[in-house]
């Protein structure tokens, strides 16, 4: 039937048939024209060819009927109460949801971040909250955002590091728990920062940033846990290489790095003397 001119009683009643959910709002008089249609359950309204229901493998309905989207029309998340999908969406293509907040604004934002809790608000919270523990200018505070944004800022040039290689952190550091501001539960698990040496080290470079995997460290601590760093054991203990070929002074750092690539063990690598 593809291609082929329908009267508006056919064509009404094998939308009918197939698409229960959807009813079209004009008539049409040729299969190829844009017409306006109306999805009764998430309450949208779209244009689409009268032909595109008519295939083989009709479309499901509108954008969240496709998406399998939940409908959060009228749910409540923290301040915010859903009002409608937009039609704009994200540069992941996920549509927006117009809320309203409680101070009166209106916010969009995806529905992960309303279910997930991470948008709570219009941004009025974060802005009490601050007002509140008076340390949204302190270095603490400072290097939670810093935290936050390398997990989650797309923009930001250290992201391909943390975020892109799957680096998250824990829900209590991002949204908050028994309703307490996140960087207030940051701040109650690491402690205020020890000098203006320190910043937050995770113990497994691979992991994520949580309490059991996070801790203050000197940036010379830090160096010695990159994920670049080559790790072995040397007279049984386990070390970076860089401290093994010190320990032994016997041969330089690339000369112990070329020998260990060629497969010699660590131990010869560093305790073996170069011959002139």
């Amino acid at each position: 039937m593809q291609g082929v001119a329908m009267t508006p009683k056919a064509y009404n009643k094998r939308l009918k048939e197939t698409h229960p959910h959807i009813k079209c709002v004009g008539e049409f008089t040729k299969s190829s024209e844009l017409l306006e249609h109306y999805c009764t359950v998430h309450k949208i309204k779209w244009k689409v060819r009268p032909s595109s229901f008519t295939r083989k493998i009709p479309i499901k309905g509108c954008r969240l009927c496709r998406s399998n989207t939940d409908d959060l029309t009228g749910k409540v998340f923290g301040r915010l109460t859903v009002v409608k999908p937009s039609n704009k969406k994200n540069t992941t293509g996920e549509y927006y949801w117009i809320c309203k907040c409680e101070c009166g604004n209106t916010h969009k934002t995806v529905g992960r971040n309303l279910k997930d809790g991470a948008t709570k608000s219009c941004g009025c919270l974060n802005v009490e909250t601050r007002e509140k523990h008076g340390m949204h200018k302190s270095e603490e505070y400072r290097i939670w955002q810093g935290i936050l944004d390398r997990c989650y800022n797309k923009n930001r040039s250290e992201y391909y590091r943390y975020g892109g290689r799957g680096i998250k952190v824990c829900r209590r550091w991002r949204t908050g728990e028994n309703n307490e501001h996140p960087f207030l539960c940051f701040l109650a698990d690491m402690g205020e920062r020890p000098s203006k040496e320190h910043s937050v080290d995770r113990i497994n470079n691979s992991g994520n940033y949580t309490p059991s995997n996070c801790k203050w460290a000197t940036k010379f601590a830090q160096e010695r846990n990159k994920r670049t760093n080559i790790k072995v054991v040397y007279k049984g203990k386990q070390m970076i290489l860089a401290d093994a070929v010190f320990l032994a002074g016997i041969v330089s750092y690339d000369c112990a790095l070329a020998r260990y690539h060629k497969g010699w063990s660590v131990k010869r690598a560093v305790e073996t003397p170069t011959f002139k």
